[in-house]
């Protein structure tokens, strides 16, 4: 039987818990939950869901093949995580709410560690990379390419032809026209709705989409 644990025992990692038991009930599977990975709370630490089975020198340990989700609510963090595993035991799923729409799944591909939560949509031609985490209802347009390490809040629109890069966070509500890129490590507030090119390393907010100072 295949194991699993999720990374991070917080609100999100119980919520992708959900998703996972969603998924398994729709296919008949039955996968091992062995608990969560948390280096923030002590091992044994009982959660709604399960317990802490440990931490990341718990993780890099393990002798059995095992299947981890990454479920922390940080670019920077998800990526820093991923990094310090190092062990060839630990792959790393796919996690697709058995709720999401596909207007033609054959042409959509992604790479590995991804979320994506209920009600999303996904049109065609669509290309995600790894370990980005689409809450619900995230909507995603024609000929996308999506980069590595985002986050991307409840009720998204992304439109057709848009580029993103990585370690973006896109705050619930916003959206992006179409045929618009963005760089890397950005901040997009709720309901900012972006209708330029962006660049990399700024905080947006308002609608249209404007750089925010923080001298001013």
């Amino acid at each position: 039987m295949t194991k699993y644990g999720i990374y991070g025992a917080g609100a999100l990692g119980q919520e992708v818990f959900l998703n996972v038991t969603d998924i398994l009930k729709q296919q008949g599977k039955e996968w091992d939950f062995i608990g969560f990975i948390d280096d923030s709370l002590p091992q044994g630490t009982v959660v709604k869901y399960g317990k802490v089975a440990g931490n990341i020198h718990f993780l890099n340990a393990v002798a059995y093949k095992l299947e981890i989700i990454i479920a922390i609510g940080n670019t920077i963090a998800i990526q820093n995580i991923y990094q310090k595993i190092d062990n060839p035991k630990i792959s790393f799923p796919n996690i697709i709410h058995p709720s999401v729409s596909y207007l033609n799944k054959d042409s959509v591909t992604m790479g590995k560690g991804n979320v994506i939560g209920m009600l999303g949509l996904v049109s065609f031609d669509v290309n995600i990379g790894d370990f980005n985490i689409f809450n619900t209802r995230v909507s995603i347009g024609h000929h996308v390419q999506i980069g590595s390490f985002n986050i991307f809040h409840p009720n998204i629109q992304i439109s057709g032809n848009v580029k993103i890069g990585d370690s973006n966070t896109f705050g619930f509500n916003s959206g992006i026209i179409p045929a618009k890129k963005i760089g890397n490590k950005n901040t997009f507030g709720p309901g900012c709705i972006v209708t330029r090119n962006i660049a990399n390393d700024s905080l947006y907010i308002g609608n249209p989409a404007q750089k925010f100072n923080f001298n001013t």
